[in-house]
Parts: structure tokens; sequence; C-alpha cells
């Protein structure tokens, strides 16, 4: 679509098409302002995307890929910029089980969904220095964890539209891998089992938040909720951000960081090697895609930077 000369190398901001393209959204979910848009407008929004890239200043914690306002943190500490992954770390436990991660070796079969969860977020902050982290005002991440495990189980479309994500030139030129059916199809089997395990084991999303407040207080961001059917919730738009170190911080919008994908992907299956890493990758993206499904409208435009 473009690029901007207010970043040093040359970004591109690139429009994929509408949710309804990748089979993904939800006639009922978050309207987009430019559900009707023209090209031109559609264009105009890409640049205001690029302007709003700042430097990431904290790595230590992931921001959600909600698009509403941050007012602070939990610790009363100014809001940072951060890289964007869904529900902060409350998906690790989910896409760990999904990509059949070597944390589990170490847990006992009959492990408590406390314990499951602390050893996961112990095992990836070792590894990839991402500390515990969530948001208040409700996430449809966390809340909605074991519907996006059964859509990934039994849709086609959250994994067809993390192919069609995987499979562009630009996104395999950063990850390095391209989507594998089979590996893909043990994610498939797996999510299944994953929405069974949190529902035995009495997944509750706010309960997650609440102890990220008590544990990583500043990891916690306070964002601006509304009392309305989508507590607030505006987004225009969905944003795959490839770039590393640099963000979007356009507020009513959905941003994701590959980056921030990448590193959760080489902490929980990087002692597998290549498959591992592959698996665990599509088995994040495709909890983001699930998220797709059901959160913003079938009009909410889709763009990637990088």
């Amino acid at each position: 679509m473009g690029s901007t000369p207010e970043i040093a190398e040359k970004v591109t901001v690139a429009y994929l098409g509408r949710l309804r393209d990748l089979d993904l959204g939800n006639p009922d979910g978050i309207p987009s302002r430019l559900a009707g848009a023209s090209h031109k407008e559609l264009e105009l929004f890409g640049e205001r995307l690029l302007k709003s890239t700042r430097p990431v200043t904290d790595f230590t914690h992931d921001g959600c890929k909600d698009g509403r306002h941050v007012i602070c943190n939990l610790d009363g500490s100014a809001p940072e910029v951060r890289e964007r992954h869904v529900s902060g770390t409350a998906s690790d436990t989910e896409i760990a089980m999904n990509a059949g991660s070597p944390v589990f070796d170490v847990l006992a079969p009959d492990a408590s969904l406390s314990e499951t969860i602390d050893a996961v977020t112990t095992y990836v902050e070792r590894r990839s220095g991402k500390k515990r982290s969530a948001h208040t005002e409700g996430c449809g991440g966390a809340n909605g964890a074991i519907l996006h495990n059964e859509l990934i189980g039994t849709s086609a479309a959250p994994l067809a539209a993390t192919k069609a994500l995987m499979d562009l030139p630009t996104v395999r030129e950063r990850t390095g891998v391209m989507y594998d059916e089979t590996l893909a199809a043990a994610v498939r089997e797996q999510a299944q089992k994953t929405a069974q395990w949190l529902r035995a084991n009495g997944w509750n999303g706010q309960a997650y938040v609440d102890k990220a407040s008590h544990k990583e207080p500043v990891g916690v961001e306070k964002l601006k909720g509304v009392d309305d059917r989508f507590s607030g919730h505006a987004e225009d738009a969905l944003v795959i951000d490839l770039r590393d170190g640099v963000v979007v911080t356009l507020d009513d919008v959905f941003v994701v960081s590959l980056s921030a994908i990448i590193k959760k992907a080489e902490a929980l299956g990087g002692e597998n090697g290549d498959a591992g890493f592959a698996r665990a990758l599509i088995a994040d993206i495709a909890k983001h895609m699930a998220v797709a499904k059901v959160l913003p409208s079938e009009d909410t435009p889709v763009f990637v930077i990088g």
C-alpha cells in the first residue's frame, strides 16, 4: 500500500482484505468504522498506522492485542510501549499444550491448573524474558480460551487463516519456516483436548488476570473501559506488525506483534528443534486467528506492516 519516510528502514503497509476473506470475523462482533471504507480511505488509514509507530520501551511484558486505551499499569506506573500478544501471557498455557511443549515433560500428569500455569509462566520467562502480563476491563482472549480451542479443533477457519498468514513471503522471511500440514494436524487434535482440560480444571480468564495483578502489577495494564455492549471495544482494524523493536500504537486497533509470537514459539517449542518451533508458531498464530473469528466483525480490514 505504501511506505513512510518517518521510519529509517523501508517499511510498507499492505491491506490484505476483510476478515471475511479469511473466513474470520463475527457478524455480531465489534463493528469497524472502516466497514465501508474506500481503497483511498484504507490507504490513508495505513499511513496513520505507520505514523503511530513507536519504539518498544518494555520487552519484559507484552501488551494484549486489545485496542482500548491504556491508562496506566496497575502499580500506578505510566504506560509502556510493549510488543502485543493476545491476552498477554494468559494464553501461554493453552498455546504450550497445543504446541506439545517440553514444559510438560517435567509436570506431573495430574498437575492442577494453578501448578500448570505457574510452570508454563516460569518456563517462558526463563527462555524468553517475558514475565506474566494481562489487562483489566475483561480480556476476550483469556475469557474465551475454551471456545477458541474448540474452534481450532473443529473449525477449518483458524488454521486456514494461519496458513494464509505464514505463507506470506514477508512472514516466511521473518519466521524462517513454512506452514506444515502435519504439525497443524497435531495442533488441531490437541486443541480439542486442551479445551476439555481447561473446562475440567475450571479455567477462568478473570481469575488469571486477578492472579497476575497480585504477582506482577507492573505487567497488568489498566484499560479504559465503557459500560456498553462491547465494554469499550471499538477496533477498526486488525494489524499484524512484522517489525522488531517498534510497534503500532494507535488506539482502537487490534495489534499483533509477530516478534512476540516468535519469542513465545522459541520458548515453548525451541527445545524440540525446528519442528517444535514451527508447531509452537502454528499454535500461537492459530490462537490469534481463533480470537479474530470471535471478537471483531467480518467487515474488519486486515493490514500487515513490515
